[in-house]
This record gives structure tokens, C-alpha cells and sequence, in this order.
């Protein structure tokens, strides 16, 4: 099966169970029939929705550039909505942990209670932040001033930064004491902990894609983008 009307998709969806749940352009959440491609909900949202939803238990958190959202995963009724910011901006996935959502919102980047939507703490930077992922009690990612980031879960304070040659767009990827990030051209495994260089790989295109580590191999699976 097949199905259209995201007006432009630029994420992979979330899988749960039998259903799949994706946004796009159209501003648009659609939960489909995994089997079928049949739309079982869908929710309106005010602004574009990059970022893949994310799947908690019976909720979907979709992170936007002006609100988070958290619906019901079986009827999508909206369940509370918070603000992330008030600009355009590039959003990826919201991160879970612990009862948190940890999310962007241009040059914010906030943590929220997963159960309430209360805003718990809420940073503010001159660039926008890009993609992030959640461990080691870090907050992993990347913004548009060149530097990948860790900050505290607990309050947002920032324990390291890192200098690569170009924009980290896609959602670092952690195990257990390195993290693996991309940027433009360079894929990077650095010290979890300490944001020390451990190794780096020069690529051949643009990557603005997501590095996966499966079962003790680093593999960055890759959209390149071919310069014209």
C-alpha cells in the first residue's frame, strides 16, 4: 500500500503495534493501519512537523517549532500542548526520559513534564539548536553556530562543547561512554562524557541523516545529498 497528502515528509515515522504515525508539511499528524495504509486519526498542528513523532506507552509527543503536542495514541486527542518557540526553525524528534520530554524550539531548547506538559526548565542560545538524543544524564545536540553540545537533563547546564567543521543536523546517536554525531561532511565518535575527539571519518556527500549503533557496530546509515 501507499499513501499520500503530507504535502513533503522529511521523517521516518514512529511504529507502534500495528500503527504508524507521521507528520509532515500539510501540518498534519495521520495515524495509519500498519497493515493497510488506512488512516485510523488525524490531528491538526499549526506549524510544519519535521521531526518523527514520538511514542510513549498510549501517548505521541510531536515536537514542533512553536508546540509540543501530546496526543492519544488510540483516539489522537489532544492531551495538553506547550509552547517551544515562536520562529520558524529546523525541528527534530523530541527525546524521552524518566517522565521527560526533552525537545528544541529554535534557540531554546527545554525539558517538559511527560505526564502534565508543564515546562520544567528552559534554556536560551543566540543559534538555533538543531536534532538531540538523550543519555548518560546528558542532552546530546547539535546548533547552528558549528558546536555539538551536552548539557545537564537536570537543569540544562552545559558540560562540554565541540568544534566540527560544519552544522550537526541529525540526532546523535549514544553507547555507553562515546557518542557518534554528523555533520555536513564528517562522521565523529567523541567521549560521552567529555566531548574529547576519539576518531572521525571524512565522508564523500552531505549526510543529514541519523548514525545507528547495533550491536557493538557503528554504522551511519546515510541520505547523501549529491552537490550541483
Amino acid at each position: 500500500w501507499s499513501t499520500d497528502g503530507f504535502s513533503q515528509l522529511e521523517n521516518s515515522g514512529a511504529v507502534s503495534g500495528d500503527w504508524i504515525v507521521a507528520g509532515g508539511y500539510d501540518r498534519r499528524v495521520r495515524a495509519l493501519d500498519r497493515h493497510s495504509g488506512d488512516v485510523r486519526w488525524s490531528f491538526d498542528t499549526t506549524s510544519f512537523v519535521q521531526g518523527s513523532p514520538l511514542i510513549v506507552a498510549d501517548r505521541v509527543y510531536v515536537a514542533t517549532d512553536h508546540f509540543l503536542y501530546a496526543l492519544d495514541l488510540e483516539t489522537g486527542t489532544l492531551q495538553w500542548q506547550t509552547q517551544t518557540g515562536n520562529e520558524g526553525a529546523f525541528m527534530g524528534a523530541p527525546a524521552y526520559q524518566d517522565g521527560i520530554i526533552y525537545t528544541t524550539g529554535g534557540k531554546s531548547l527545554l525539558a517538559v513534564d511527560s505526564t502534565s506538559g508543564k515546562e520544567l526548565w528552559r534554556i536560551q542560545h543566540d543559534d538555533p539548536f538543531t536534532a538531540l538524543a538523550v543519555a548518560n544524564g546528558l542532552i546530546y545536540v547539535g546548533n547552528f553556530d558549528g558546536y555539538f553540545y551536552a548539557f545537564d537533563q537536570k537543569d540544562g547546564t552545559e558540560k562540554w562543547k565541540f568544534q566540527g567543521s560544519g552544522l550537526f543536523w541529525g540526532a546523535p546517536a549514544a553507547d555507553g561512554d562515546t557518542v557518534y554525531t554528523g555533520n555536513d561532511s564528517v562522521v565523529y565518535a567523541l567521549d560521552a562524557q567529555r566531548g574529547e575527539e576519539r576518531w572521525k571519518f571524512q565522508m564523500v556527500g552531505q549526510a543529514v541523516s541519523d548514525p545507528i549503533v547495533s550491536d557493538g557496530v557503528d554504522d551511519f546509515i546515510l541520505r547523501i545529498l549529491e552537490r550541483h
